[in-house]
């Protein structure tokens, strides 16, 4: 299954806020680097208070290995393996057949109360607030 699409997760985690500036600067850096890479069909940056997360839409096996060969990730490796304050691991997914629609948020229709069969309608399914 060499030319399967695969779904690429790189994750790095903080101990602290001090060094989040200069960590988001430089996974900027390496997304926009991934995203050139040839085979790369999407890359999408997510953070937290003391998190990045990129996930990487790879085409085939070779550009997930090509991805983790990079050398801003290669130079986040280094940092985070000197004692840096921060923790970089990386994870590879294979996807199953048709759950490549790079627009699926994941969550089925029936999960939302107020469009389940079953679940109560309109306000009262939020408890009296409105749906942010």
């Amino acid at each position: 299954m060499a030319d399967s699409p695969l779904l690429l997760l790189i994750a790095l985690h903080l101990r602290s806020m001090l060094p989040m500036p200069l960590a988001f600067w430089r996974v900027r850096r390496l997304e926009r680097e991934l995203k050139g890479l040839p085979g790369v069909l999407k890359v999408h940056r997510w953070l937290s208070r003391r998190s990045l997360l990129l996930t990487v839409w790879c085409g085939s096996e070779e550009v997930a290995d090509a991805c983790l060969a990079a050398p801003g990730l290669a130079e986040l490796r280094r940092r985070a393996g000197a004692g840096g304050g921060m923790r970089l691991w990386a994870e590879r997914y294979a996807l199953l057949p048709g759950a490549l629609h790079l627009g699926a948020t994941g969550a089925p229709t029936s999960a939302h109360p107020q469009r389940h069969p079953d679940g109560p309608k309109g306000r009262e399914a939020l408890g009296g607030r409105d749906e942010a």
